[in-house]
């Protein structure tokens, strides 16, 4: 990899304790970079071009160190220190990993047991991190690595991660597609944002449909999703129990079946060697008789009475594919209509906010109207209202479908824009 700046062999090292110093990526705000110490390699994340002279920066910086240093867990990045290192200036020092992103290795890694491995793997982390009161927010593949040592789980990138403690520095965050709603609208932290974020990333791994049905319910509204990692994690637990259970009562039945069919033809076996031979020809006679005559007898009957059930089966089968199929059409028309009415609605509550237009005439970030927030509220409290107020002909599981597609919707239509204007607006 081409980097910005190395330490030349036999000059005098970068810092009085870091060495080889190199450059991973830059940009607008941070770079990144590795550095050797006693043989050791860290990994070096510091403020950027204007960024490093800024005190909000600085801070933010401070921050993610010290929600770091509160973390200690084989599963989240291990923060080492802060330290002033030439040519990057004060930067956070953390542990190197080898390994690769969470998506990568899904992609190299397809077998399903590893994948339910990883994911208990992850709750474990999240819920470390939530038990000391560190709420994530920007939880994705990318942000995930596994080492290539082990196979072990690390979170990383906290730059966006709050927690109570902190009282400044709260601003909404989050990557679109994995932000949680309510995130959009700028309200504090909550462990519920990340378990939103977790619903999206388990349901794009291989991980079964038992599981997969139990991590739907991460993407429901706040109040409606599971309220914490254990809980989610008690309930994938559970769908396994269910279904190894059923699995035992299955084996059971037919071990039964078969002992009971053992037991039947050795009683006839036995009767058999008992029984009378004379009377056992008369019995054969006598059936081989009335089987000739029941064939005769109803060898017609039984061939049009087959043809009529062949017929009724064959036109029953059709009446319920015909009512299946039009129940799907009429479901996917209702909601694609209920989307599309939802859509309407977000766009007219975020217009009548003419939020857009305030972000093309502002010079600086200062001037930003104290409502500011509470419009960007409009959105995601149109498609709060709107999912509430379906009728009882929804399911949930609709209702979760139409809740995240509007909310996909909103994000592209209206934050992302929203956000990239409000970045390029100065801060001074």
């Amino acid at each position: 990899m081409e980097s910005g700046y190395v330490t030349p062999p036999g000059e005098q090292p970068a810092s009085a304790h870091y060495t080889s110093v190199e450059q991973l990526s830059a940009g607008e705000l941070t770079r990144t970079a590795s550095a050797v110490r006693y043989g050791k390699k860290y990994f070096l994340k510091a403020l950027s071009g204007e960024a490093a002279g800024q005190t909000m920066y600085r801070q933010m910086l401070d921050k993610e160190f010290g929600l770091l240093m509160g973390l200690n867990h084989p599963g989240v990045v291990q923060a080492v220190e802060m330290a002033e290192i030439a040519p990057l200036g004060r930067c956070m020092v953390m542990e190197w990993i080898e390994g690769t992103t969470l998506d990568c290795y899904i992609d190299a890694h397809p077998d399903r047991k590893e994948a339910q491995r990883l994911v208990m793997q992850l709750l474990d982390s999240v819920e470390h991190m939530h038990r000391h009161g560190v709420v994530h927010r920007d939880l994705k593949p990318t942000n995930i690595m596994v080492t290539d040592n082990g196979g072990q789980v690390k979170i990383i990138d906290f730059g966006l991660a709050d927690t109570d403690a902190h009282l400044s520095l709260k601003q909404p965050a989050g990557t679109a597609g994995f932000i949680a709603p309510e995130q959009i609208t700028g309200r504090d932290a909550d462990t519920r944002n990340d378990i939103y974020s977790l619903g999206v990333i388990l349901r794009d791994m291989n991980i079964g449909s038992r599981w997969k049905r139990v991590a739907q319910r991460c993407l429901l509204p706040l109040g409606e999703r599971w309220q914490s990692v254990e809980a989610l994690r008690d309930a994938l637990h559970h769908a396994d129990r269910r279904a190894r259970n059923l699995l035992r009562a299955v084996v059971g039945t037919l071990i039964a079946a078969l002992a009971a069919g053992t037991i039947v033809v050795a009683l006839m076996a036995l009767r058999g060697q008992r029984g009378n031979e004379r009377l056992q020809a008369a019995n054969d006679s006598l059936q081989s008789a009335v089987d000739r005559l029941r064939n005769e007898q109803s060898a017609q009957q039984l061939i049009i009475h087959n043809m009529s059930d062949s017929m009724d089966a064959v036109n029953h089968t059709n009446r319920v594919l015909r009512q299946a199929e039009d129940e799907r059409e009429a479901h996917a028309q209702r909601m694609e209509q209920a989307v599309q009415r939802g859509k309407q609605l977000v766009d007219n509550a975020m217009r009548s906010t003419r939020i857009m237009q305030h972000l093309d005439t502002l010079t600086n970030a200062r001037y930003l109207t104290p409502d500011f927030a509470e419009k960007c509220m409009a959105g995601p409290g149109a498609i709060n209202k709107f999912v509430e107020g379906l009728d009882a002909t929804f399911s949930e599981s609709d209702r979760a479908d139409i809740y995240n597609q509007l909310t996909k919707y909103s994000a592209n239509r209206w934050f992302n824009p929203i956000n990239d204007k409000f970045r390029k607006i100065p801060l001074k």
